[in-house]
């Protein structure tokens, strides 16, 4: 087979994903600004959310003098710097510690610390300007951390409430940033070949994705959150037990609130793993008439039947870990929608009767706008949500020396996020690169699991073959062929459909391959695991080799 063009997702730099064939810098896409991090797995398995840390905006956070630190105590507080660390101490007087121009408000940043003796009591950080939102802070002996946004400049520690007595030390606050921001994501979700990942704009609704002991989150049937106990899909350890209390006939959940107007479609998720519990259960009300929910099995990662199965999925994220999803479809106006996660003992139970030592492991909440759960948005207390910006289109320099008008194949080894309908087509094409004039595109189009083959040759009506039998969310092999009188299209090792009458593009009208439509726009949103093109008519036998799974 004549193979003159070949993109593998391999080397990337930013702006930039290399391609195989042609061996010149032609042959690589050049991708527009995507200004925003964005989450992958990466080849070790763990979820890469491209973000890092800035530098050090505490001084003297290892206590060596009393320098930079004000100390403010009551009457009955005793908090003092000394021997190369900060005593919190008090009978449950007021004391504050603090050192001002350490953040900026608007922004996140990861608060680091040791513990080094701890004997009882609770610990804040005051989050605001005002000082009446603090954030709980672990306070057994080791090593912590936990990512906020602040909403002042001053770093302050003060108890939160009753007595405290705890020693700390190698207090540490750095900026969160978002690192490789134009720099295409190649995923490694199941493991093996990675794929081009390109995904739309998105946005966490959930102010607090992975501290579920704020307030934001209520807690229904009393469950206990306890945070930083688990390795979480990161590989960092920020995973939290969701764990039942001792009770008869209770439901222990998790519940976050939204507004929302009928006739959108949200799509919840979170990350669960199984520590004594088989299932979760997901639930929205308030956005529908009467309650939506699924149930999902996470000791061997199945769906359960009772509920709105249709409505969910679960995904396994390895190490244990599974992506829990449930799309909402809105049929109401409200301010109280809700999104739950809840623990549950079978499929289709409710309400169980729990002795207080049963617990999963949660990380990782998502809320967005989506009929599906994109990657994951980290969110670390912006109320409004976090952002990531969509995946801009893409496009090859010159490479009409490995297109032939008169005869070839094109084709694509990909997945859509989806199988549900979508409002615009996406686009894999062959054209001139400035006008629709001419152009051989493979594209998702609009119809529920529609893959769809348009051809247009030199400026007359654009024609097509599709088909809707076939999952297009998931990982398949799409394959179009041409000459004269055979215009045929394959999918997974079977013939589709074959047209005959189409009219052959002129020679040297096609010269550029594109992730969206050719004059720009209805960008390819997918998984893209392989793109070649053959210069040469292939038989059946050949087409059929090429495209078998």
């Amino acid at each position: 087979m004549a193979l003159k063009y070949l993109y593998v997702p391999s080397g990337v730099q930013e702006g930039k994903a290399y391609g195989v064939l042609p061996n010149s810098a032609n042959a690589d896409f050049s991708f527009f600004s995507r200004s925003s991090a964005g989450s992958r797995v990466d080849k070790n398995g763990f979820i890469n959310t491209g973000l890092g840390l800035g530098s050090e905006e505490v001084t003297n956070g290892g206590f060596d003098s009393a320098s930079n630190w004000n100390i403010i105590n009551s009457s009955g507080a005793s908090t003092q710097i000394t021997g190369g660390y900060l005593r919190i101490q008090t009978d449950g007087a007021y004391t504050l510690v603090e050192q001002s121009n350490v953040m900026q408000s608007g922004k996140q940043y990861t608060l680091s610390y040791d513990v080094t003796e701890s004997d009882e009591g609770s610990l804040v950080i005051e989050i605001d300007g005002g000082g009446s939102i603090t954030l709980p802070l672990t306070t057994s002996v080791g090593s912590h951390t936990i990512d906020f946004t602040s909403q002042r400049t001053t770093l302050a520690f003060k108890r939160g409430g009753g007595a405290l007595d705890i020693k700390i030390d190698n207090v540490s606050v750095r900026e969160i940033t978002e690192v490789n921001t134009d720099v295409p994501r190649l995923d490694y979700t199941g493991g093996g070949c990675p794929s081009l990942l390109l995904e739309p704009e998105s946005t966490n609704k959930i102010g607090y994705s992975e501290d579920f002991t704020q307030s934001s989150w209520t807690k229904e049937g009393n469950p206990t959150i306890e945070s930083n106990v688990e390795i979480s899909p990161t590989g960092s350890l920020n995973g939290s037990y969701l764990k039942a209390p001792v009770g008869t006939n209770i439901s222990p959940r998790i519940v976050y609130y939204f507004g929302c107007a009928s006739g959108q479609t949200y799509t919840g998720s979170i990350f669960v793993k199984k520590d004594n519990v088989d299932y979760i259960r997901l639930l929205s009300t308030g956005a529908t008439a009467s309650t939506l929910n699924a149930y999902y099995n996470v000791s061997n990662g199945t769906l359960g039947t009772s509920g709105s199965p249709d409505k969910a999925k679960i995904e396994d994220y390895g190490n244990g870990w599974y992506r829990l999803s449930l799309v909402i479809n809105t049929t109401q106006n409200t301010g109280s929608a809700t999104f739950r996660v809840q623990l549950a003992k079978g499929d289709g139970a409710p309400t169980s009767t729990y002795d207080g030592t049963e617990k999963n492991i949660i990380f990782g909440a998502q809320l967005e706008q989506k009929s599906y759960a994109t990657s994951y948005i980290p969110n670390y207390g912006t109320a409004a949500g976090v952002t990531r910006s969509g995946d801009s289109g893409a496009n090859t320099g010159d490479i009409s020396s490995a297109i032939n008008e008169e005869e070839g194949v094109f084709f694509a080894y990909m997945a859509a996020h989806t199988s549900e309908a979508t409002s615009f087509p996406a686009w894999i094409s062959l054209s001139e690169g400035t006008s629709n004039n001419s152009y051989i595109s493979i594209r998702y189009n609009t119809g529920a699991d529609s893959i769809q083959v348009r051809y247009l040759a030199n400026g007359g009506s654009a024609v097509q073959i599709s088909t809707t039998t076939i999952d297009r969310s998931n990982f398949n092999k799409i394959a179009f062929r041409w000459k004269a009188n055979d215009f045929s299209l394959w999918i997974n090792g079977s013939l589709i459909q074959t047209q005959t009458t189409w009219d052959i593009i002129t020679a040297n009208n096609l010269n550029r391959l594109s992730l969206e439509l050719p004059s720009g726009g209805q960008r390819l949103y997918a998984k893209v695991r392989e793109i070649r093109i053959y210069d040469k008519y292939e038989s059946d036998s050949e087409m059929e080799n090429l495209t078998t799974i």
